[in-house]
Parts: structure tokens; C-alpha cells; sequence
């Protein structure tokens, strides 16, 4: 027999696995993307840490070269303050990237040397130059591993502006050593130029790659006033004439300068701020996303195991039903011509034949000879025109003697509608008929004496009319009727 329940368990399940492993992707796509937010999450953090201690230590850098360069003793004491300020931000910002690059004793020793005056000014530039390089090339290298286009847009802005402001540091302290020096130094001039040049190309792509807020946002934080004195400032010391650049005073071209440095750090702050609330919004949509696709999974996962666990009762209660069907019902089903395709359990133990005996053989194989032709005759007519017989069949069995069935021969029809096969169900009902021939036979010895009784009691009742006993003639005329 087939199990619909059965054939339809199959591609419910495999629809359900490529269900899961399709969730499973997306939870794991969403899985990803939330590990790579959280991660340029820490990282911009990270990135805010190390860029605090770039713009402390371009600021000692910047007053280190000041002091060393000039005689103004108020940088001395600035000096002093911004030293504590650097360890203050590293004690307060460090982590293992900055402890990698920064190593106290040496930051120490370049200190002292520093008050003692045993370094030059091009050294103390290159001293804290390679650490601020190494610090934001670190910064760089987090933002190349960002997987979120938007977001690496906006890191690659943040690297180019933060090269920018470190170039300005370094204007700053090498436009001090040149308007303190006593002699025209053409190099650094022109070094000084190059500066100016990467800090505009690097500004050019901040402008060209930024979200159109950032550019605004740099327009409106930059000091217009600020700029143009600083402008002025560099046109002289570009002039190449020493008088003109003695006469720029190098107070106010260090304070100018950190106050376009600082401003510089204002937009820093709002880039890092703007980068770290779209990373947030991306990662509430991606969280919230992941939580649904899990949800949903699970859900999937709980309501596939009780459609499973109810389907498997369901089949388990249908391999119990056909076993006792198979036991208990005595069914065969035919090809159309009346070959044996399948019998039941219940129909090789009435009928004495073993399975392999009547599959393929027709049908008649069980036909007792006491069976009238036109019954199958009619049984065929019927079910050809598509329709259910029913009827009462004696059958043989195959070592001899006979078994009846109440039969319900039914018609198996294909998708076209055509028919297929016959399917019939039958119960046993020999011992029904053993029991109407029993009581006809006794029926028929019964009736035997009790004719010649009747007959007599015809001949006893003409002559006994006017007497009183003819009751009792009565009383054997109401057996009469009776049999």
C-alpha cells in the first residue's frame, strides 16, 4: 500500500533543509556583518585613542623645537605643561597598539635630551614624526579592513584628514626652526613648501571622497581669519628673503598655527563622531535583522520538528492500520485484465495460497466451480463502467473446500482519470452461510413428518368439525403455518 502521508513527508523535508540552510546563510551574512560593525566599532574607538595622542605629542613636537630653536622662555614653560598633558593621554588613552609604538624610557631620554639641548631641531622632528606615522598608519590599516563600503568611504576620509593634520604639525614646528634661524635655510624652505602642497592634497581628497556634511561642516570650522594670516605668513617665509621672514614673530606664527591645529582637531572629533553613529545606525539594522532571521530560524526549527514528530505518528499509526489491515482484511488488488498485483496477509491465510502463489496469476485462480458465469459477467460490466460491485463470492481454497466473502470491488483510476486496476475488499462471511444452510436443512428435515402430520390433520378436521375437540386440529394448523 501507499502512504500519501509518506511520499509527502519527503519533499516537506527536503523544502524545510534548504529552508534552513538559506536562514543559516542569511543568519551567518548577518552574523558577519554585525562581528565586521562591532569590530570598526572598536576599532574607530581605538582610532579616537591613538589620534588623542598624535595631536598631544604634534603639540610637544611643535613646542620642543620652539623651545630648542628659540629664546622665548614662555614655550619653556608651555613645554613643561603639554609634557604632562602627553603622559596624561597616553596613562589615559594607551593600548596595545600605542604601547607597541611608544616606549616611555625612550620618550623620557629624547626629553632630557631635549631640556639639555643635545638634540637638534631635524632630530626631535624626525623623533616624534615616526611615532605620529606609525600611529596613524595604524589607523589606516584598521580602515582598509572595513567590509562596509559607506563606512570605508568615510574611514579613508578620516586617515587622509588626520595625514593633513599631522603635515601641519610638522609646518608648524619647521616654520618655527625657520623664523627663528639666523641664516636662510633654502631646504627646509622647501620642505616647508612640500608640506603645504601635501596638506592641500590631501585636503583635495577629503573634498573630493567625504559625504557632503564633512565638507561643510570643514568650511565652517576653519577660522577664515585664521587662514589668511597664516597664508601671509607663509607667502613670507616662501619669499626667501630672511629679513621679511625675521621679522614674522614666531609667538604668533606658533599660535596661529595651533589654532588652525586645534580647530583642525574640532572636525577630527565631529568626523570620528560621524563615522561611530553610522556605524551604530548600520548596527542596530543589522542586529535587528539577525535577531529576526534567528527568530525565525528557531521558530522554522521548532514548528519543522512538530510537523515532523507529527507526521511520523501519523505513519506510525498508518503502518499499524495496514498491518492490520493486511492481517485482518482480506483484500487483493488487479491490473485490468484481472492479474494479481498485491494480496493481504488476510487473503493468503484464508484462501491456503502463499503470496508468491497468486501474485501474477488472474484472479480465477480462486474461483469455485459452484459460481454461475453471468455473476462475473455482471461483476465485469459493472466495474468497467466505473463503478463499485458489491456482492457475496464463493471461493475455493487451494488444498480443497471453499470460503464465502461479502466482496467491494473498486476501480483505481491514474490522473488521467483512466482506469488502472481494481482494488477488492472483502470480509469473511463463511461462517453466516454455514449457519444458513444449518437451519435450512433443518428446515427441510422438520417439514418431512410433519406433512403426513399436516395431511392427516385435513382428513381429522372434516371429521371432527362439529365436535369439540377441533381446537386441537387448530393448534396443528398454526404449526403448519409456522414451517
Amino acid at each position: 500500500m501507499n502512504f500519501n502521508r509518506i511520499n509527502i513527508f519527503y519533499p516537506i523535508t527536503t523544502l524545510a533543509l534548504i529552508f534552513f540552510i538559506l536562514m543559516f546563510s542569511l543568519i551567518k551574512n548577518d552574523y558577519k556583518k554585525y562581528h565586521s560593525l562591532t569590530t570598526m566599532k572598536r576599532n574607530i574607538f581605538i582610532a579616537t585613542q591613538l589620534s588623542s595622542i598624535v595631536h598631544e605629542l604634534q603639540r610637544e613636537r611643535g613646542l620642543s623645537i620652539a623651545y630648542l630653536v628659540s629664546k622665548n622662555k614662555k614655550f619653556r614653560t608651555d613645554l613643561y605643561k603639554q609634557k604632562k598633558e602627553t603622559d596624561a593621554t597616553l596613562i589615559t588613552k594607551s593600548n596595545l597598539i600605542s604601547r607597541k609604538i611608544i616606549h616611555p624610557h625612550e620618550l623620557q631620554n629624547i626629553r632630557e635630551k631635549i631640556n639639555q639641548h643635545t638634540l637638534s631641531s631635524s632630530e626631535i622632528l624626525t623623533y616624534y614624526s615616526n611615532i605620529n606615522n606609525k600611529l596613524l598608519s595604524a589607523i589606516v590599516h584598521m580602515a582598509q579592513n572595513s567590509t562596509s563600503p559607506g563606512v570605508a568611504r568615510e574611514l579613508y576620509s578620516y586617515s587622509n584628514f588626520l595625514f593633513s593634520k599631522e603635515l601641519a604639525g610638522i609646518q608648524r614646528a619647521l616654520g618655527t626652526e625657520i623664523i627663528s634661524s639666523s641664516k636662510l635655510n633654502k631646504d627646509k624652505i622647501l620642505t616647508f613648501y612640500s608640506l603645504i602642497v601635501r596638506q592641500k592634497q590631501y585636503i583635495s581628497r577629503l573634498i573630493k571622497y567625504s559625504p557632503v556634511k564633512y565638507k561643510k561642516s570643514y568650511t565652517n570650522i576653519l577660522d577664515k581669519n585664521t587662514q589668511k594670516k597664516i597664508t601671509a605668513m607663509q607667502n613670507t617665509i616662501l619669499s626667501f628673503k630672511q629679513k621679511d621672514i625675521h621679522h614674522i614673530n614666531v609667538k604668533v606664527w606658533f599660535t596661529t598655527l595651533s589654532k588652525k591645529i586645534n580647530d583642525l582637531a574640532l572636525f577630527e572629533e565631529y568626523i570620528s563622531n560621524e563615522i561611530l553613529k553610522s556605524i551604530e545606525s548600520k548596527l542596530s539594522r543589522v542586529t535587528s535583522t539577525f535577531q529576526f532571521n534567528l527568530f525565525l530560524n528557531i521558530t522554522s526549527i521548532f514548528t519543522f520538528i512538530f510537523i515532523t514528530i507529527f507526521i511520523l505518528r501519523i505513519i506510525k499509526n498508518e503502518k499499524k492500520l495496514q498491518k492490520l489491515t493486511d492481517e485482518y482484511v482480506i483484500s487483493s488488488s488487479t491490473d485490468t485484465k484481472g492479474i494479481i498485483t498485491s494480496v493481504s496477509q488476510a487473503f493468503v491465510d484464508i484462501s491456503g495460497f502463499s503470496e508468491s502463489e497468486l501474485i501474477g496469476k488472474a484472479h480465477k485462480i480462486v474461483r469455485h466451480p459452484d459460481m454461475p458465469s453471468d455473476a462475473f459477467k455482471e461483476l465485469w460490466q459493472t466495474i468497467k463502467s466505473e463503478k463499485v460491485w458489491e456482492g457475496e463470492v464463493k471461493n475455493r481454497k487451494k488444498h480443497g473446500g471453499s470460503y464465502w466473502v461479502k466482496s467491494s470491488i473498486i476501480p483505481e483510476f491514474n490522473r488521467a482519470n483512466n482506469i488502472i486496476g481494481y482494488t477488492s475488499l472483502r470480509h469473511d462471511i463463511s461462517s453466516e452461510k454455514a449457519k444458513e444452510e444449518f437451519m435450512a436443512n433443518m428446515s427441510h428435515e422438520l417439514r418431512t413428518p410433519l406433512n403426513s402430520i399436516i395431511s392427516f390433520s385435513d382428513i381429522l378436521h372434516k371429521k371432527l368439525k362439529e365436535s369439540n375437540n377441533i381446537k386441537y386440529i387448530d393448534r396443528v394448523e398454526v404449526v403448519q403455518e409456522f414451517f
